[in-house]
């Protein structure tokens, strides 16, 4: 075997150093360097970091990437020019960042901040109130107002991830009579939403057999429709005299209408009716023994102009048939009633009973309440400063989205007005040490039947007005009322550390069977938030005394009184002192006045609860008789 000429080892070797040359850029000339990326999601470090990638390219040139990485894998490069392009992706939302010419030497780390938000839609279907099969349901999400091509297909129970934002959302059910499909319109989907769709026959029927005279009605010209209760805008649903019509299990507001009647507007209303399971009713369509009541509320003599009454069925409390101001005349079927009066207004807080009142022909009566009047004054410790110690302040507010809002407020809706307003009435608190929360409920279509509708869209921050815009503007007006749900809720959004004020703007009634005053007084007995206020917006008067107890009540019933209120608010706040006392019912019950230390308190005589803060400590007082006048220091009790 005869040796390697070496003249032609040494081309050869030069033939591969070239060829090297060609694709591993100025081997032995150039420094090596690292990429990696820092990538964050409006702020915050991503949860998955492998949901994005960068890939780095040549200058203007796409064709082929030289490396790629994660933020969990750095790619070594030569030190030089390149462009890197970063993807982020999660289900349906997507980013991408482009960086061109960059100069990457030693160790080049590439940081991006997506301003992407994210929201989940759990979505699950039910035929009779029991799971649907997977194989046999599904459900199509598509951009408002575009039914053409979904932005995706998913199964029931499976999680999707999509920017938030109203949805059109299409859900689907084959068995063996066919395929069976309903739309959700203007789907509202936020930070975690679940939901259940029932597609098969609705929970409960009602059936009204509306007679006159007592006989049925030969035509067809009877019917009725079904609002939710408190609202007169718009029928939930729509029937005739006879045939059973299904609903959701609650309380409804039930008008009769006759065809051959020349009024349009409805011959008689029925209030508050419960449905539950297979309800049928016998209703008359214009009951012929009907009479005038009218109830004047006083105290001592005097009328009190913010006192109600309630008429109750004999024995039966639970739920007024007709509720009405003092001084008003309501119309009523003669017959036998209890008659309870009331009065919440500025912490005189009592009620009468008349029980088993006969009413019979045009009645009057004056229900004196009878309450005696007594001043309470808690005067701040002896060991606290003179200058009253203030927390942080923190203001959540909870805002209607329910289908009343949509009602109109002079030329726009009351949504749109509040919205407008709302954001005016912050300016006052802009330039304050003074944080933000907004949490929104009766988001979703009344087609949801969502007793639990409450999102949290800002958490507590400084107060950013063009954020609250934006988030305000997602907001459309929806379905339910749940008012005492979201009070709750305040609960999960509330820092301890804070001194809380709630405020409520609403436009409804709780139409979700719960009791916003248990709520509200709740939060305060456990000093969960500090103040709450409720601004009504187009409410009746006569029909708010769920909400009264809450805290105190701003009502309004046009564009410039609700500016006024709003910022009425506005500067309570900016003002207010974190030393007060709270008063409620004994047993940490229904809230009834909240006042600054040192200030005098006009209630009724009685026994109640007091809560305390003064110069940062609570005292709680229980089972206090307070009559005549009562002048006491926080710390000290009687």
């Amino acid at each position: 075997m005869t040796a390697p000429d070496p003249r032609r080892l040494l081309v050869s070797c030069g033939v591969v150093l070239c060829l090297l040359g060609a694709w591993v850029p100025s081997l032995g000339q150039g420094s090596r360097a690292t990429v990696s990326l820092k990538v964050t999601l409006l702020g915050e470090p991503l949860l998955e970091p492998t949901r994005c990638k960068f890939y780095i390219y040549e200058p203007e040139k796409r064709e082929q990437y030289l490396g790629w990485g994660h933020p969990e894998k750095t790619v070594r490069v030569e030190a030089g020019t390149y462009d890197i392009v970063v993807h982020y992706k999660n289900d349906l939302v997507i980013g991408r960042r482009t960086f061109k010419k960059v100069n990457v030497a030693g160790k080049y780390v590439v940081k991006v901040d997506f301003k992407l938000a994210e929201a989940e839609l759990q979505l699950d279907i039910t035929r009779g109130g029991e799971p649907a099969p997977r194989f046999a349901a599904q459900y199509q999400i598509h951009e408002a107002g575009k039914r053409g091509k979904p932005l995706t297909t998913r199964r029931p129970g499976t999680t999707v991830v999509l920017e938030p934002g109203y949805y059109d959302i299409e859900v689907k059910l084959r068995d063996g009579r066919g395929l069976k499909s309903t739309w959700l319109e203007n789907y509202l989907i936020e930070n975690r939403t679940s939901d259940a769709i029932e597609m098969g026959l609705p929970p409960t029927r009602l059936t009204l057999e509306i007679v006159e005279n007592g006989r049925q009605r030969e035509d067809s010209g009877v019917r009725f429709a079904v609002f939710r209760t408190g609202e007169s805008r718009r029928p939930f649903r729509e029937g005739r005299s006879g045939e059973p019509l299904g609903l959701p299990e609650g309380r409804y507001d039930i008008a009769l209408y006759d065809r051959q009647s020349s009024r349009r507007d409805p011959v008689r209303w029925i209030r508050d009716l419960v449905v539950r399971g297979e309800t049928r009713r016998e209703v008359e369509l214009r009951p012929q023994a009907a009479t005038r009541l009218t109830i004047n509320i006083k105290n001592g003599g005097q009328s009190l102009d913010r006192g109600w009454f309630h008429v109750y069925r004999v024995g039966d409390r639970r739920r007024p048939i007709q509720v009405a101001g003092s001084g008003e005349t309501i119309e009523i079927e003669e017959g036998v009633y209890d008659i309870a009066g009331f009065v919440h207004e500025q912490g005189l807080v009592g009620e009468r009973w008349l029980p088993g009142r006969r009413v019979a022909g045009p009645t009057d009566v004056n229900l004196d309440l009878l309450l005696e009047p007594a001043s309470l004054q808690v005067d701040p410790s002896a060991s606290s400063s003179t200058k009253p110690r203030t927390r942080r302040r923190e203001v959540l507010v909870l805002l209607d989205s329910s289908s009343a809002m949509g009602e109109s407020l002079g030329n726009a809706s009351r949504l749109r007005a509040v919205r407008q307003e709302l954001i005016d009435a912050l300016e006052i608190l802009e330039k304050d040490d003074v944080k933000l929360g907004l949490r929104a409920f009766g988001i979703a279509p009344e087609s949801q039947r969502n007793c639990r509708d409450s999102a949290r869209l800002l958490p507590t921050k400084p107060i950013d007005l063009r954020r609250l815009s934006r988030s305000l503007d997602l907001l459309r007006p929806g379905g339910y009322s749940p008012i005492a749900d979201t009070l709750r809720r305040v609960e999960d959004d509330a820092n301890k550390d804070a001194y809380t004020i709630v405020v409520l703007v609403t436009g409804s009634y709780e139409n979700c069977g719960g009791d916003p005053c248990a709520a509200a007084a709740r939060l305060l007995y456990q000093g969960i938030a500090n103040e709450i206020h409720v601004v009504g917006v187009g409410l009746d008067k006569t029909r708010t005394s769920n909400l009264i107890c809450v805290g105190p009540l701003h009502t309004v019933d046009g564009r410039r009184r609700l500016r006024t209120e709003l910022r009425r608010v506005a500067r309570a706040i900016q003002v207010g002192s974190a030393d007060s006392v709270s008063v409620f019912r004994p047993g940490g019950g229904e809230w009834i006045v909240t006042a600054p230390l040192g200030q005098p308190i006009t209630m009724a005589a009685g026994r109640y609860d007091l809560q305390i803060r003064s110069g940062g400590k609570n005292f709680r007082w229980s089972d206090v008789e307070i009559k005549d006048r009562l002048v006491v220091r926080a710390g000290e009790q009687p």
